[in-house]
């Protein structure tokens, strides 16, 4: 799964989905096992589930003995959930192969031939996340090789450069994204991309507000795939609507190393709020938390957010 999937992209086939979990010859992996590879291909272009048994994450119980538990089938949510999440940051290089025909999953020779290394163990999707799977049974950290640059850790916004050990206990993948990096997220309740009925959240039903996580570090732009336009500067963040996305933005900046005096939509005040929660049910506002992330919402339509 990890050494041949990001040979596939530049091999002529973008979407490679292993079966998590193993299919010929394999009953239910156990729960180590399960934990990890889900992990990995929650930050591959398919994710999907099969083992030769036919056993679900749900599966407490398989043939009258216990397979899994409620810590697995919640790390399994989280990790599928975030993959679903990825949707616009994966999509947005999956329309980009028509124009320039790069692949999503990439080898980091590929990604960074001056580095003139080949590692089998790790991989690029799309130029700014690196996957660094943990691969060895009872491990609870790994030696990650880092691209040249600043790599900000997903889970905790720790900094990383050159050859690290980075801690990863059993439900952490060690995931790292680019300085000057945006990505594109849907919102945290996501539940499908399909229509819907009742309490499920789906995007078919209302693509709603873009998230956009990102790490300070110079002037970048990104175009998604339905002409929506993020970007930042060191004092800017921008926003414009797309065809699908046209409710607005929520930025979450991580690595901002202090509180802003103000926020400012264009020549407006924007207002301050007491957190996430409070955000996410306002029509714009902005919150620091102390432990260096700033939180922007932004209304639809075309606009720059200036931090001061």
């Amino acid at each position: 799964t990890v050494v041949a999937g990001p040979s596939q992209g530049p091999s002529g086939f973008p979407f490679f989905g292993a079966d998590t979990g193993g299919y010929r010859h394999a009953g239910p992996p156990d729960k180590e096992l399960f934990v990890r590879w889900f992990e990995q291909t929650a930050l591959s272009t398919c994710m999907q589930v099969g083992n030769n048994a036919s056993s679900m994450p749900w599966d407490f119980v398989f043939n009258g003995k216990p397979l899994y538990d409620q810590e697995t089938l919640d790390l399994y949510r989280k990790y599928a959930r975030l993959h679903l999440r990825l949707f616009p940051y994966i999509w947005t290089y999956a329309r980009a192969l028509l124009k320039d025909g790069r692949p999503i999953q990439r080898p980091i020779g590929l990604a960074y031939p001056e580095m003139g290394v080949h590692p089998s163990d790790e991989y690029l999707l799309g130029d700014h996340l690196l996957v660094a799977p943990v691969m060895t049974r009872g491990a609870t950290g790994r030696k990650v090789l880092f691209p040249p640059g600043k790599w900000v850790s997903w889970h905790d916004g720790k900094s990383y450069e050159g050859t690290r050990d980075v801690e990863a206990p059993l439900g952490i993948l060690p995931l790292f994204i680019k300085a000057g990096a945006l990505i594109p997220l849907l919102r945290p309740t996501i539940d499908t991309m399909a229509p819907a009925k009742g309490d499920w959240d789906s995007y078919a039903n209302d693509p709603g507000v873009l998230y956009v996580r990102a790490v300070p570090g110079g002037a970048t732009d990104l175009v998604l795939f339905d002409g929506a336009v993020v970007g930042q500067t060191e004092s800017t963040l921008r926003w414009k609507d797309g065809a699908e996305f046209r409710k607005g933005a929520v930025f979450e900046v991580i690595g901002w190393d202090h509180k802003p005096a103000k926020v400012l939509d264009g020549a407006e005040p924007i207002l301050e709020v007491g957190g996430v929660d409070a955000l996410e049910a306002a029509p714009t506002g902005w919150y620091y938390d102390p432990a260096k992330t700033l939180w922007v919402k932004v209304r639809s339509g075309e606009r720059t957010i200036v931090i001061q």
